[in-house]
């Protein structure tokens, strides 16, 4: 039998850490964050969620990409917050803001 390799053991450490993440107190407290926060009607930027959370960037920007694909979320469109990044970031809302045409894009 081989040696396990620093790869394997890296791959291995992302799984137990990736299954351990209880997804769903994360997206209800991105629901909440959305939901409730006077200054995201609008929509937010994973940065602006992860500021208002008290989360690190790791542990928001992957429940948000699930959240889209699920429909949970919309992606209303972009823009630049340089206290973040001096990049154009996503905007997310929920579902029912865009319906009642509360969004950017």
């Amino acid at each position: 039998m081989t040696q396990p390799t620093l790869f394997d053991w890296a791959a291995q450490s992302r799984r137990e850490s990736n299954h351990s993440i209880d997804r769903a107190h994360r997206e209800a407290e991105i629901v909440q964050a959305l939901r409730e926060m006077p200054e995201f009607r609008y929509g937010a930027t994973a940065y602006e969620l992860t500021q208002a959370l008290n989360r690190n960037i790791t542990s928001i920007r992957p429940r948000l990409t699930e959240m889209v694909s699920s429909g949970r979320l919309v992606e209303t469109g972009r823009k630049v917050n340089p206290e973040f990044s001096p990049k154009a970031c996503t905007v997310y809302i929920l579902p029912e803001f865009k319906q009642e045409g509360i969004c950017l894009a």
